[in-house]
């Protein structure tokens, strides 16, 4: 009905005819009778509460509230993923020692002995791949990728965070669920299989290897969505 007059709701509606009826008349009509009513809740029209205690500070309270309880789900959700990237963190400080203890026995049993293990090659190339894969996240959490900014400096504290949500929805994301949708076949043959290496004296866990990337994309995609609640966040003035 906004914008448009009488004649114009009642040909939009199919009527024959229109007429609006004022707050009043409409407690005028309902408050007939035998039973004496004093007084209407018309607050949903008027805005006045027959309670008398409901003002605009009220609502400002009560809206403040709701906005508290969200920011407080938020930061929770937010929260638990940043503590499942640590956890991955571990495994990737864990993966790192592993790494410098069997590419110390690599060499040492190759220039000491002449003496070389296929398996323990794969190895520290599994430990490498694992430190980087699972460490991935917990990175991305404390902003220590490197960046190759030129523009974003110059930008203020809302343009950033802008930029932050934009590099996470079209190219993190993007990125992330291209890594899981097009490994999925693969990995599941591999672990139908219990694919192992293909050299005879190799790892026979070659799935687990694999594996990986759909570990480390759905961990960089759980950690964009806690970035993304937080730069939201940060532009509501919500965090700081």
């Amino acid at each position: 009905a906004h914008g448009r007059t009488t004649e114009e709701v009642a040909e939009l509606i199919g009527a024959d005819w229109l007429v609006y009826q004022d707050l009043e008349d409409l407690k005028e009509a309902v408050g007939g009778g035998k039973v004496k009513i004093d007084a209407f809740d018309c607050a949903v029209f008027d805005g006045q509460y027959v309670t008398g205690d409901v003002n605009e500070q009220y609502l400002d309270r009560i809206e403040q509230a709701r906005n508290d309880a969200a920011k407080s789900t938020v930061e929770r959700v937010s929260a638990i993923i940043d503590a499942i990237s640590s956890i991955a963190l571990g495994g990737a400080i864990a993966s790192a020692l592993l790494l410098v203890l069997f590419q110390l026995s690599v060499v040492v049993l190759r220039y000491t002995y002449g003496i070389s293990f296929t398996w323990l090659n794969e190895l520290v190339i599994y430990a490498f791949a694992a430190m980087f894969m699972l460490g991935a996240a917990a990175t991305l959490r404390d902003d220590g990728h490197v960046r190759v900014d030129i523009l974003r400096p110059r930008f203020g504290a809302d343009g950033r965070n802008w930029i932050e949500l934009a590099g996470i929805y079209f190219f993190l994301f993007p990125i992330c669920i291209r890594l899981l949708t097009t490994g999925e076949q693969g990995l599941a043959r591999a672990w139908s299989l219990f694919e192992g290496s293909s050299e005879s004296d190799g790892l026979p866990f070659l799935y687990l290897f694999k594996t990986l990337v759909p570990a480390f994309a759905v961990l960089m995609l759980a950690q964009g969505v806690s970035e993304a609640l937080k730069a939201a966040l940060r532009l509501t003035g919500k965090l700081e």
